[in-house]
């Protein structure tokens, strides 16, 4: 192998190299979004959850109420 093909092939390898550790940071990045998204998905179910408990104590809160 020539020098010029040891340069050629040196510079590639590190063209790929560069562009896989890009892919995989874009790559986690994307995962850690995923991450907080989807705990931000079950903080918002838990508190529409919780805010339904609630609002259903107050109309069985309400219909004992008019019972009497």
């Amino acid at each position: 192998m020539t020098e010029d093909e040891k340069a050629f092939f040196t510079g590639m390898i590190k063209a790929v190299n560069d562009k896989m550790g890009e892919l995989l940071e874009a790559i986690t990045t994307v995962r850690d979004d995923l991450t907080n998204t989807k705990g931000h998905v079950v903080y918002v179910m838990e508190d529409s959850l919780t805010l339904s408990r609630r609002i259903s104590r107050l109309e069985d809160e309400m219909r004992k109420r008019d019972e009497r």
